[in-house]
């Protein structure tokens, strides 16, 4: 008959030691890179002169910060009557870092999106002046995130791709081109703190369409477009949607192309 355990069993020291280092081995290719992930809201007012535009009811920025630091994350929305749609753009874009004489440090928005009849640009900078510690298997350390960064979003579009543009007697608008005043704000809340939870993007990502979703919020790359693109907007109306700029959740890659940007 086999020896029987009662209580807790007791493991020899050499064994928890192998144990302790196959745990972190385990660990290490998951967690060994620090990332940690901000979420900025993004607010849009037209400015100047414009034709044809409308800016984006707002969104969201998610950007990844530390030692996995690549493209981020934006999401759009706006709403058409009744109905509340966002939009997601991955892989758009970065907010990099830059220092002078390493006293002032900036945090730059950057992002651009073009084709052969469209272009949009995202521009901002702000103070990176708020200093956070941060954990991980690598050590402690500390990074500096701006709570606030301004610039502008510009969107041209000749709109030469859609089925009406060209014609004589054209009865639809064509031809979008506007500028919006850009305010990105650390969003504190959905931000998590690096000292104890570090999401990666793709879990912060699905983490913010379930809380628009929740909100009521569809996806708006799915159906029909009501004349409308990521970065701008027209009175006439098409069928389908695409991005020349990351992926857009559901939508058809094969119709109208459409810029990302900041009007619809």
């Amino acid at each position: 008959m086999g020896r029987r355990f009662s209580g807790t069993m007791q493991w020899p020291n050499q064994t928890k030691k192998l144990l302790a280092l196959l745990a972190c081995l385990l660990m290490a290719p998951l967690s060994s890179a620090f990332g940690w992930v901000l979420v900025y809201d993004l607010k849009f007012e037209a400015v100047g002169d414009s034709v044809n535009f409308r800016p984006y009811d707002g969104g969201y920025y998610l950007a990844p910060r530390g030692t996995d630091s690549n493209g981020g994350t934006l999401i759009l929305f706006r709403h058409t009557g009744a109905q509340k749609q966002y939009f997601l753009f991955q892989d758009f874009g970065e907010i990099f870092y830059a220092a002078t004489n390493g006293q002032s440090r900036k945090a730059v928005l950057s992002a651009a999106a073009s084709n052969f009849v469209s272009s949009t640009t995202f521009y901002a900078i702000g103070d990176a002046k708020n200093k956070v510690k941060y954990k991980s298997l690598d050590g402690e350390g500390f990074l500096y995130v701006a709570p606030e960064l301004k610039g502008f979003a510009i969107s041209a579009d000749s709109e030469r791709d859609l089925p009406f543009a060209g014609e004589a007697d054209d009865p639809h608008d064509v031809g979008v081109a506007g500028t919006a005043e850009l305010t990105c704000t650390l969003n504190e809340s959905y931000t998590e703190d690096p000292e104890e939870l570090v999401s990666t993007l793709s879990t912060m990502t699905s983490k913010m369409l379930q809380i628009l979703a929740q909100a009521g919020y569809v996806n708006g790359a799915q159906g029909q477009g009501s004349g409308s693109t990521a970065g701008t907007t027209t009175a006439g109306t098409f069928t389908g949607e695409t991005t020349t700029a990351g992926t857009v959740t559901g939508a058809n890659t094969s119709n109208t192309s459409i810029t990302t940007g900041i009007g619809d």
